[in-house]
């Protein structure tokens, strides 16, 4: 069997961070992903790649009054408020539009993914909601996942394949996914550090020890035979391999350990008919845009000699599911119109 690049992204703009960010802090970044993002698609067309985009459901809309018709019911509640996203954040923080609010609206930014016609349209559930986050509603999970496939089928996008936000699940959620008609997920690359934890469990050592693995093999080359694993319930766990870190100055000198470490496990794949499977946000590229384009571009150079060489190929993750149309796979749909 041939090898194959897996690229997903977590798109998911301010829903994924405002637990932990405020616009002053992680602003720019995410504003920036309306350059790069332009630019991650130009790469994917310029070397011929297929991509999954797991989208917050949120994202779809144009505008705060489709928001509010659209919401789960009821909306997710945590038992930690500061994981909150309603009412309070949704009353003071998002705004009327994505022209006044770029922040947390992305209807054109979905548009111009859908309109390429090669990649994938994932869930990152509605709300960005983490499942393993004590919460208020013991189903508040499931309606929010619900509600975000619900959307995206409103906008013509059928969904077969989901992100966990924050890498976070559990077997029973897995379960779930069967239930809903699900078909895939990613799950965490293998190692302790990597095991699925809440945000108070992801401490310092199990931070630095990913940071680690990200320039030295700690954990090997994370390649896989597609098809396996497979998780709870016969669902495919289209496992991630490695986080695509984005540039930082003060590691400038480490990126050639980077890119090596990466190449390699590529090259793995390649040689072996297995599956590399490569992730990150886009809103990663939103500061220091160039850098990172730049050093995906070395990446996809490297894919396509392997291509030439191997016949390595680039799937989405739905791509791999049994009985998928590899060649005529690509996502389609529109987006929800406009009400005001």
């Amino acid at each position: 069997m041939r090898g194959a690049l897996i690229i997903s992204l977590d798109f998911e703009l301010f829903w994924g961070v405002h637990p932990i960010k405020t616009p002053a802090e992680y602003g720019a970044a995410v504003l920036g992903t309306r350059v790069a993002l332009p630019g991650i698609l130009q790469l994917f067309r310029e070397y011929d790649i297929r991509a999954t985009f797991a989208t917050v459901g949120a994202l779809f809309f144009r505008n705060k009054s489709e928001l509010i018709e659209n919401l789960p019911q009821p909306p997710v509640r945590y038992k930690d408020p500061k994981f909150d996203w309603y009412p309070e954040y949704l009353d003071k923080e998002i705004g009327q539009s994505e022209e006044a609010d770029p922040y947390h609206f992305a209807g054109s930014l979905v548009d111009l993914i859908v309109r390429e016609g090669r990649h994938e349209m994932a869930t990152h559930t509605f709300s960005h909601c983490f499942a393993l986050e004590e919460k208020l509603t013991p189903d508040a999970f499931r309606i929010d996942l619900e509600r975000a496939m619900q959307v995206a089928k409103q906008a013509g996008v059928q969904i077969e394949s989901l992100v966990f936000p924050g890498n976070q699940y559990g077997e029973e959620h897995i379960r779930l996914l069967s239930q809903l008609g699900l078909r895939g997920y990613r799950g965490n690359e293998q190692g302790w550090m990597y095991e699925p934890r809440t945000w108070q469990g992801n401490h310092v050592i199990r931070r630095l020890a990913r940071l680690f693995d990200a320039y030295v093999n700690l954990t090997g080359h994370q390649t896989y035979e597609r098809g396996e694993p497979k998780g709870p319930a016969g669902m495919f766990n289209i496992r991630a391999s490695r986080f695509l870190r984005p540039f930082n100055t003060a590691l400038k000198p480490l990126d050639g350990l980077r890119l090596r470490r990466i190449k390699r496990s590529m090259t793995d794949a390649a040689m072996h008919g297995r599956v590399f499977h490569l992730w990150w946000h886009p809103h990663n590229f939103g500061t220091h845009t160039e850098q990172n384009l730049g050093f995906l571009r070395s990446i996809l150079e490297h894919y396509r000699f392997l291509r030439d060489k191997y016949q390595f190929q680039s799937l989405t993750m739905r791509d791999c599911y049994p009985a998928e149309n590899i060649e005529n796979g690509a996502a389609s749909g529109g987006l929800i119109q406009t009400t005001g």
